[in-house]
């Protein structure tokens, strides 16, 4: 029996750290810069480390570090935004209209209730530089609005599903892929 529970544990200790090592994370969220589709105290898995080899994907929704020019940036927590351009775009916002080299591409994700245009916005992105924001823009305190173009190293990975808490019974909605295992939690702004 003492046997069995050693062995146990071992293999217990073992996948945790073949978890960890693969980049699997698991984050709280608590802010409301991605409401209605990320609520305060909703946890999302993420994909950082060798996962985010891959350029990201306009409307991935992306875990970064803030460029150290942010008033948050010496906090060191990762945040979650949404990428809406993507390197060598040019982009501009007016309400939650967005556009992409002058083409509106549709963006439901994208909301406010005001109902002024004042909060747009137009950048012209450079090479290995997104545009991220967060999905309601009057609750967002920091995206390419205020940061300017977030350099791709600064994009440390993925959400793969959000864990929803604020119902009554949690429930999960994917991310880009559906991967179960996880294991620390950390803060996400």
């Amino acid at each position: 029996m003492n046997f069995r529970r050693k062995l146990i544990r071992i293999v217990v200790v073992g996948v945790a750290a073949a978890v960890w090592l693969s980049g699997v994370r698991l984050f709280a969220f608590a802010g409301e810069s991605m409401a209605p589709a990320v609520m305060p105290g909703d946890h999302f898995v993420g994909l950082v480390g060798l996962w985010h080899q891959r350029a990201p994907r306009r409307f991935d929704r992306v875990i970064l570090d803030l460029p150290p020019t942010s008033k948050w940036a010496d906090r060191k927590i990762p945040w979650m935004k949404r990428v809406v351009g993507l390197p060598g775009e040019h982009v501009r916002l007016a309400g939650t209209h967005l556009f992409i080299d002058g083409r509106r591409i549709d963006a439901p994700c994208l909301r406010t209730r005001s109902t002024s245009e004042s909060r747009g916005f137009e950048m012209k992105l450079g090479r290995d530089e997104y545009c991220v924001l967060g999905d309601n823009l009057d609750h967002t305190f920091e995206d390419s609005r205020s940061m300017g173009p977030i350099n791709r190293s600064l994009i440390k990975g993925y959400v793969a599903f959000v864990i929803h808490s604020s119902n009554t019974a949690p429930r999960i909605s994917p991310g880009l892929h559906v991967h179960r295992p996880f294991d620390r939690h950390e803060t996400a702004g």
